[in-house]
């Protein structure tokens, strides 16, 4: 039970993080009364929530069996792999590309990048 409800945590947690701080934006942008802001925030949400839970899919739910199969199951080793699993999508996202397809191409407006 206690593994069902940390996995539930490790998807809503980041999903909601990231709903909140678009509602924050959305209300610092549009008048408060606005009545579509929970509309475009009901959206987000669903989407954050679609990320984290293939995010936790794909590489937490793996992570944790790894872990377990070696016998590392300690405090520091899970938040180790669980800072590394949770930064590297962000890290294969970023990653420079050096191929020609994926260079930027010239500016058409005579002004440097």
């Amino acid at each position: 039970m206690r593994l069902v409800l940390a996995f539930l945590a490790a998807i809503c947690i980041p999903a909601g993080i990231g709903t909140a701080v678009y509602l924050i934006g959305q209300f610092m942008m549009f008048a408060p009364d606005d009545p579509y802001i929970l509309v475009r925030t009901r959206t987000v949400m669903f989407a954050c929530l679609a990320v984290s839970m293939l995010h936790v899919a794909v590489l937490g739910i793996p992570g944790f069996l790894v872990l377990r199969w070696r016998g590392a199951l300690s405090w520091p080793s899970i938040l180790l792999s669980g800072f590394v699993l949770g930064a590297l999508p962000g890290a294969i996202l970023s990653w420079p590309c050096s191929t020609r397809i994926c260079r930027h191409p010239p500016s058409t407006t005579g002004s440097p990048r």
